[in-house]
């Protein structure tokens, strides 16, 4: 069994896990295989795997690394659940290739003798081919979220990423998936409308380290706010509904401690951004009965919106934890002693008076 990252690095041969992994190697040295790339589609057989080095670099797509690298890859994995599974003795089952079963941007469900992926391991997959596609942030969006006070590595520790170009965005996701999968995850319309055409922000939402749900937040031509009625300040994929974000916080936290619920995802990060543990509510009405519960064993703070719909949320929320829990609820008051909207005007009023004063 490997144990560690190096015993991976140089005990594991790439080659030998990338005919597990399902390709077709062409033997082009005793030092060069080379396949089609198992990341995009392509006619030519632009992925090559190095056996001096136990690397790989795909000429086509720009992929490329060491063994770890390329199983992380392969199956939508961080480089330590990678590590993690591959010390254990590999025991992922044989990835199957995406276009194997159906033709290119066709509606055809895979045939019969393939067995369905799960709701959350389709979502990952193609949630996360679509975030590696995208790439780095757009400068404008990145400019934007940093004046709402979030830092690059708070950035980067959500994944939020952005998209550039919508129509090769959707060419691309065509491309690679049947329009069934893309359609059952909300990213096409019945009529094969792509859904983030208006709202480029991305904000993942993820459930152990995989993204399950995309959030889209308004961005277009530089404009935040939506301009008419039939734009919405935030679109999601379906399965927002009784789902905090920032959930898997729970899991690691302790009885007793102190979590804070907040009101959408840009006030929570900014929380956790200053040391706090907080979940954010995905719309002020997005919850129920079974969510609060589920908070029954912490010391919970609300801090939503100061406004009507946050006043009104607030009651209900403490109200509901009371009856689970035998406790109260703190409501945090410090947005209308400020003054303010929400948990983001508080800190930029903040920042805004210590340069003032």
């Amino acid at each position: 069994m490997l144990m560690n990252i190096d015993d991976i690095k140089n005990g594991l041969n790439i080659i030998e896990l990338a005919r597990r992994e399902g390709l077709d190697l062409i033997k082009q040295s005793d030092k060069l295989y080379k396949a089609k790339c198992c990341f995009h589609t392509e006619t030519n057989a632009s992925l090559a795997f190095y056996l001096h080095t136990n690397t790989y670099k795909c000429f086509g797509c720009g992929a490329g690394g060491d063994v770890i690298n390329f199983y992380a890859k392969r199956h939508n994995l961080s480089n330590s659940q990678a590590v993690k599974e591959l010390a254990g003795g590999l025991t992922r089952p044989k990835f199957k290739k995406v276009l194997s079963h159906h033709k290119k941007g066709s509606d055809n469900k895979p045939p019969s003798g393939i067995k369905p992926e799960s709701g959350k391991d389709q979502a990952r997959r193609i949630f996360g081919a679509l975030k590696d596609f995208c790439g780095e942030l757009d400068p404008v969006v990145l400019s934007y979220l940093k004046g709402r006070g979030l830092t690059e590595k708070t950035i980067k520790k959500f994944g939020i990423f952005s998209i550039k170009d919508y129509k090769r965005t959707r060419e691309f996701l065509i491309s690679q998936f049947p329009k069934v999968d893309l359609k059952k995850l909300g990213l096409l319309s019945a009529k094969n409308k792509f859904l983030f055409i208006k709202n480029k922000i991305m904000i993942p939402v993820t459930e152990s380290g995989g993204i399950v749900i995309l959030r889209g937040r308004y961005f277009d031509n530089g404009e935040t706010e939506p301009v008419n009625q039939f734009h919405s300040k935030y679109v999601s994929t379906p399965g927002i509904a009784g789902r905090f974000f920032n959930e898997d916080i729970l899991k690691a936290a302790a009885a007793g401690e102190k979590i804070f619920l907040c009101e959408g995802e840009f006030d929570t990060m900014l929380l956790i951004q200053r040391g706090l543990k907080a979940i954010g509510l995905l719309g002020v009405n997005n919850y129920n009965s079974d969510m609060i519960q589920r908070l029954k064993n912490f010391q919970l703070v609300t801090i939503l919106d100061n406004d009507n719909a946050g006043d009104m949320a607030t009651k209900k929320i403490c109200d509901l934890f009371y009856n689970f829990s035998g406790k109260a609820a703190i409501s945090e008051i410090g947005l209308k002693k400020a003054g303010v909207k929400d948990v983001t005007e508080y800190y930029q009023r903040g920042k805004h008076e210590q340069k003032k004063g």
